[in-house]
């Protein structure tokens, strides 16, 4: 299965790398803050067409609906819990395990323990 992973300014995220739409990749479309959003979260967008996600993976804009925000209610890219441990990103296969993902004991080596350690991000 091919994965997108993207910060969307607070956190990392990670989806299916295709679009709702036309199973276009992600990974080649590009994340952005929305026009006249005050947060700094970001969206990830299709370069096909220009669908926006989210980082639960829900649609939140068509560009070519009449009513762009009400038609993409429906859409959505699974997406999966991330984590950070020892400076790497680790992904949960399962888009339904984020309550087993965030409690779980990350399998961090003694080598990777100390690295952080010594180079603390």
């Amino acid at each position: 299965k091919d994965l997108v992973l993207w910060h969307d300014g607070e956190c990392w995220r990670c989806m299916d790398d295709m679009c709702a739409h036309r199973f276009a990749p992600l990974s080649e479309g590009r994340v952005f803050r929305r026009t006249g959003e005050t947060t700094s979260r970001r969206c990830i967008s299709c370069s096909y067409h220009g669908w926006e996600f989210d980082g639960q993976g829900s649609c939140t804009k068509i560009p070519q609906a009449l009513n762009p925000t009400e038609a993409a209610k429906s859409a959505r890219v699974a997406s999966y819990p991330v984590r950070i441990g020892a400076g790497i990103i680790w992904v949960w296969p399962d888009e339904f395990s984020s309550p087993f993902a965030e409690t779980v004991p990350l399998p961090i080596s003694p080598m990777l323990r100390q690295w952080q350690r010594e180079y603390p991000q």
